[in-house]
């Protein structure tokens, strides 16, 4: 059997925020500390190598930092996915032991990122984590191509140029779970952005873009 060498953890009891394109899947189950090592262990001795601690978000869970700890005593490497509504959350005696910290950005300005996220005043957490501790750890974007934000993402691009962001991810929109339900809302045709997409991999740049269609991540 083949094992990757990297698994994303998700939490799957709740998520505080309402994202209409969410592909996650929420089944209100509580998960404790105790069950959490359990995994992360069987993890560990599978051979997966470096774990996510992801969405619903890890930063409503008091225990994330001892969980971290945890990982990285079993000699794992560790990164946090988070919306980072609760970075009052992030403790500094953490986040510089783990390899990097994501966060959705999915507009360059606040009018576009928080009506996609559906969410008012986000933009301004985001940017506010960013500012606070991009100088301690790697932070990595992640933004999903849905109709209300494709025609800006090269907008969006040359802000992560200006706040020195070194990887982004960009997503297809993946009509599962909530997004699904979104499908009208939210889809966009590849082929009506792919040429913003190949513009903005076609600029020089220090920073890494990858792009993965739905398709990908599905198989994934």
């Amino acid at each position: 059997m083949n094992i990757s060498d990297r698994i994303v953890f998700t939490f799957s009891k709740q998520c505080n925020m309402n994202c209409p394109f969410c592909y996650g899947y929420f089944n209100k189950e509580e998960v404790d500390l105790k069950q959490c090592k359990i995994i992360t262990k069987k993890c560990a001795e599978m051979g997966i190598k470096r774990i996510t601690f992801g969405g619903g978000d890890p930063l409503m869970y008091s225990y994330i930092g001892e969980l971290v700890d945890y990982a990285k005593k079993l000699r794992m490497e560790v990164a946090v996915d988070t919306n980072g509504i609760n970075y009052k959350n992030i403790d500094l005696n953490w986040i510089n032991k783990i390899e990097y910290l994501s966060l959705p950005l999915d507009g360059y300005n606040a009018s576009i990122h928080d009506y996609t996220r559906n969410y008012r005043g986000h933009y301004e957490k985001v940017l506010c984590i960013i500012k606070e501790f991009g100088k301690l750890v790697d932070i990595r974007i992640n933004t999903v191509v849905v109709s209300s934000n494709y025609q800006y993402l090269y907008k969006l691009y040359q802000l992560l140029q200006q706040l020195e962001i070194k990887t982004w991810h960009i997503y297809e929109f993946l009509p599962k779970e909530r997004g699904g339900r979104n499908y009208e809302k939210c889809y966009i045709e590849y082929e009506q952005y792919s040429d913003i997409i190949e513009k903005i991999l076609n600029e020089k740049s220090n920073m890494r873009i990858n792009h993965v269609r739905a398709k990908k991540r599905i198989m994934n």
